[in-house]
């Protein structure tokens, strides 16, 4: 028996086409997006006109990132918002007279004096003084020389 041919009634043809939007060259493909030809607008955490550079910790003073809301110390600082001087002798010098500074915990120093000077930064002269005397010929007081 030979087949029957049956009709597919006509149904109109839809197609949905997605463009992309081409983004400022250099912007970078994860942490930035663009939804208007040529431009570079930065996923939360990241910031900079190619959105190549992360955002740290808010207050961290002295330190950078390599993922958001990070703040990795610079060479020298610490604590959690790297504000801490680790180097307060290198960076302050506070001993005076020709001291010699000690780091001894964050922003904290120790100042060891040379003869002649004390104080916590050796900026207090040392006074001494020498009374010479010798007994005057009556026998019965000094005089000074």
């Amino acid at each position: 028996k030979t087949p029957t041919p049956f009709l597919v009634p006509y149904f109109p043809l839809c197609v949905y086409f997605v463009f992309t939007a081409v983004c400022r060259q250099g912007c970078h493909q994860t942490h930035g997006y663009c939804t208007v030809p040529g431009e570079c607008k930065c996923n939360y955490g990241w910031r900079g006109s190619l959105c190549d550079q992360c955002v740290t910790f808010p207050g961290c003073a002295h330190g950078s990132c390599t993922e958001p809301w990070k703040c990795v110390c610079d060479v020298n600082w610490g604590g959690l918002l790297c504000d801490k001087d680790l180097n307060f002798c290198g960076t302050h010098t506070p001993c005076k007279n020709g001291g010699t500074c000690t780091n001894t915990e964050p922003n904290e120093y120790q100042c060891e004096c040379p003869e002649g000077f004390r104080g916590r930064n050796c900026d207090i002269g040392e006074t001494k003084w020498w009374i010479c005397c010798q007994m005057k010929p009556n026998q019965k007081s000094w005089l000074s020389v």
